[in-house]
C-alpha cells in the first residue's frame, strides 16, 4: 500500500460516514416521523391531549405545522452535509486518479438528493403542504376547509419520495466504503 497524506486518509473516512449518517437521518424523517404525523391526523384521541382536544381540522393543522419545523429544520441540515460528502467524494476522485470513477459516483449519488427534492418533491408534495400550512396560518379564506385526506396522501408521497433521497445518499456512501477499502 502508498503512503497517503492524512487529509487524504480524512477525506476517505468522513465522505461515506457522513453519507451513510444523513442517509440514515432521512430515512427516520420517512419511516418514523412521517407516519406519527399520519396518525395524528387519522387517530388524534391516541396520539396526543393537544390533538384529542381538537376536531380533525385542527389535528390536520398540528400535523402541518409540526412538518413545516420539520422542512425548515432539514433544509438547514441535509443538503449541507450531502454537499460536504459529494465535495469530500470529488476531491478524493481529483487526488486519487486510480478510484476517480468511484468517487465521481459516490459524490454524484449524494448530491443527487438537491435535484430530487426540487424537481421531484417540492412539486408532488412538499410544496403543497407548505401551501396548505401557510393557508391555516393566515386564515384569510373564511371558506378554506382543511381536508385531512389530502393531507395523509401527500405525507405518504413525501414519505416514499424521501426513502428515494435517502436511498441515492446511502448509495454513494456505500460506493464511497467500497472506494475506501480499495
Amino acid at each position: 500500500m502508498t503512503f497517503q497524506p492524512s487529509h487524504i486518509k480524512l477525506a476517505r473516512l468522513l465522505a461515506p460516514s457522513i453519507a451513510l449518517a444523513t442517509s440514515g437521518g432521512i430515512l427516520a424523517l420517512s419511516y418514523y416521523t412521517s407516519p406519527i404525523l399520519r396518525a395524528i391526523i387519522t387517530h388524534p384521541s391516541q396520539t396526543s391531549r393537544a390533538a384529542s382536544r381538537s376536531a380533525g381540522g385542527a389535528s390536520t393543522a398540528l400535523a402541518l405545522s409540526e412538518l413545516r419545523r420539520l422542512f425548515s429544520s432539514g433544509s438547514h441540515v441535509f443538503p449541507q452535509l450531502a454537499g460536504l460528502s459529494s465535495a469530500l467524494s470529488f476531491y478524493l476522485a481529483y487526488s486519487l486518479p486510480a478510484h476517480r470513477a468511484g468517487y465521481i459516483l459516490a459524490g454524484g449519488l449524494a448530491i443527487a438528493i438537491a435535484p430530487v427534492t426540487t424537481g421531484i418533491m417540492v412539486p408532488a408534495c412538499n410544496g403543497r403542504l407548505i401551501e396548505l400550512d401557510e393557508r391555516v396560518n393566515k386564515k384569510k379564506e373564511d371558506a378554506f376547509e382543511l381536508d385531512p385526506n389530502e393531507v395523509v396522501a401527500l405525507l405518504k408521497t413525501f414519505e416514499q419520495l424521501n426513502a428515494v433521497r435517502a436511498l441515492l445518499l446511502g448509495m454513494g456512501g456505500v460506493v464511497g466504503v467500497w472506494m475506501a477499502l480499495l
